[in-house]
């Protein structure tokens, strides 16, 4: 039995990254828009009193990364989800992960090695949003499904895209794409 590779179909392996990664990015959106609003809207005094990371924070540093917080969860969904500006969403997962790693970074010198667990879930969790969305998941997405070297499934977007591709690699062209002279 070694040596006999699991084959996927193309589609059913795309959809279930694509789908992978709404989840991720709607779960990554819900967390940091909570944690920014905290940050952002809540008194200094009160969180310094309920959150130990927060002693040592002021609120020079705490107000502009709950800002910074809000507004990348909102770009990580409201871009991809409209179809506006679509690549905004893998930026916004990049800085998603820094925001995570430093605050890992912050947790671990003044709460403990125990604290920094939960964001470095979140980094990875935004850093494979970024990973899929900036496309390098769809590499993996093999155009045919029994040969598993052959490159990722790519079809040409518009009509310069096809005539530029060389006759014998020219996939059937569909009946939509139609020249206007």
């Amino acid at each position: 039995m070694e040596g006999i590779p699991i084959v996927v179909p193309v589609r059913f392996a795309g959809r279930m990254l694509h789908a992978a990664l709404w989840v991720t990015q709607w779960m990554l959106a819900a967390v940091f828009e909570f944690a920014g609003m905290l940050k952002a809207c809540v008194p200094v005094e009160d969180l310094q009193h309920k959150l130990r990371f927060a002693t040592n924070a002021t609120a020079a540093l705490l107000r502009p990364v709950g800002i910074l917080e809000m507004i990348a969860s909102l770009a990580l969904i409201l871009p991809a989800a409209t179809q506006v500006f679509p690549r905004l969403t893998p930026i916004a997962a990049t800085c998603l992960t820094v925001i995570a790693v430093f605050g890992a970074s912050i947790h671990a010198s003044g709460c403990g090695i125990g604290e920094t667990l939960p964001d470095l879930v979140l980094a990875a969790a935004a850093a494979f949003v970024a990973w899929g969305r900036f496309g390098a998941g769809l590499a993996y997405v093999t155009a045919d499904p029994t040969n598993l070297s052959a490159g990722p499934a790519v079809s040409p977007a518009t009509a310069e895209e096809y005539d530029a591709v060389s006759v014998s690699n020219r996939p059937s062209r569909p009946s939509s794409w139609r020249r206007i002279p």
